[in-house]
């Protein structure tokens, strides 16, 4: 573990297992603003978050939106990292339906409280920081692009295996 107080950073490890006093720990460091990274594990964010990747958590300052990037407890109490699908507000309660990237079906709906931290930016395996907000490539956010570049991959993958260049066509620049 590190801990720097000028940058108020903590580095906690890997998200696979933490325990349920480790979960109420990086609760505790975000409430008194600090930012927890910890290591990605699993391919449910790819392309954007890969297995490897440090992902720094803040603390949930506002109601998530829809895109933003959440750190949750599953009812099992198994922490996730997905993005924010769809949420409702029902019952004085806030409720989010959150979806990995690479996933294909939605997760159980979960409420604020379960809400551990809100994703603040990811390190990739070089060390660059690729914020999820603040960065964008004209009005493209960086995290679609590299959403379409990995897409972009995967048709000419396909196009090599199939040799069907005219179907895939228009998906090229």
């Amino acid at each position: 573990m590190r801990s720097s107080r000028s940058d108020h950073r903590i580095d906690s490890g890997a998200v696979r297992r933490l325990s349920p006093d480790h979960v109420q720990w990086i609760r505790e460091l975000l409430a008194a603003r600090y930012t927890v990274g910890m290591r990605a594990t699993g391919r449910s964010m790819r392309p954007f978050v890969n297995s490897g990747e440090r992902v720094w958590l803040r603390t949930v300052d506002r109601i998530p939106s829809p895109g933003d990037v959440l750190m949750t407890l599953r009812p099992d109490s198994t922490p996730v990292i997905h993005r924010v699908r769809r949420r409702r507000y029902r019952d004085g309660l806030w409720w989010f339906q959150t979806c990995g990237d690479g996933s294909r079906h939605p997760d159980p709906w979960v409420r604020l409280d379960d809400v551990v931290g809100l994703v603040a930016r990811v390190e990739t395996a070089t060390g660059q920081a690729v914020s999820f907000r603040a960065l964008t490539l004209g009005s493209v956010p960086i995290h679609l692009r590299r959403v379409i570049s990995a897409t972009r991959r995967r048709l000419a993958h396909w196009e090599s295996r199939l040799g069907h260049a005219r179907v895939l066509a228009p998906f090229r620049r």
